[in-house]
């Protein structure tokens, strides 16, 4: 059946985007659901829990002393044992 009133054609269209968008939002609810029960269940040291977490002293840095600044430093041909 053809619709003839634009009103209750776009009132009709409106009903039905509003079923849909409610729809969406409870598969939205339940996907936020299962993701929650999965970050649960997942272990701390694996999942990235390391906010609160500290390395040791001079951990990603070069702990002063450690480097003879006299010594230059290797160039890529040395690494390989040859000249460059």
């Amino acid at each position: 059946m053809i619709e003839r009133d634009p009103a209750t054609s776009l009132e009709r269209e409106a009903d039905e985007l509003e079923h849909r968008l409610g729809k969406l939002d409870d598969h939205i609810a339940d996907a936020e659901k299962a993701a929650e029960v999965r970050r649960e269940d997942l272990d701390p040291d694996v999942a990235g829990e390391w906010e609160d977490t500290r390395g040791t002293a001079g951990q990603g840095e070069d702990p002063e002393g450690a480097v003879d600044d006299d010594t230059p430093s290797p160039t890529p041909g040395d690494a390989d044992g040859g000249d460059d």
